[in-house]
């Protein structure tokens, strides 16, 4: 049986601090929308309660640490110019498709490789 930790305190601040180390206000506001979509359809896709944060209701910074790790890297690659073209889209399990809508694109699904 699987055990559920809740965050204390201490968890919090270090979640909130995540994100305040962010110094560009564009790549913050980012990140946090995009955080708070996949947020959104984790909850609509019925995800299991331990991805969560039960003081925000949002998805756990700390449980979910390679995920917010890639929404860094990826506006560090993309940049500002095409990073709010970015979208992800959360399937059934977890998985998440990036789809691209720059350059006119009608949702191209964008593949992400990790080095």
């Amino acid at each position: 049986m699987e055990k559920i930790r809740y965050l204390d305190e201490d968890d919090t601040s270090s979640i909130a601090s995540t994100a305040l180390r962010i110094k560009d206000p564009v790549k913050k506001a980012w990140c946090q929308t995009q955080w708070t979509n996949l947020s959104l359809q984790a909850r609509k896709l019925e995800m299991p309660e331990v991805y969560f944060d039960k003081h925000t209701n949002m998805l756990n910074k700390i449980q979910n640490k390679p995920l917010w790790q890639l929404l860094n890297r990826l506006y560090n690659l993309l940049g500002p110019e095409k990073a709010p073209f970015a979208t992800p889209v959360m399937h059934e399990g977890g998985r998440i498709e990036w789809h691209n809508y720059a350059d006119e694109c009608k949702g191209v699904v964008a593949e992400i490789i990790e080095e």
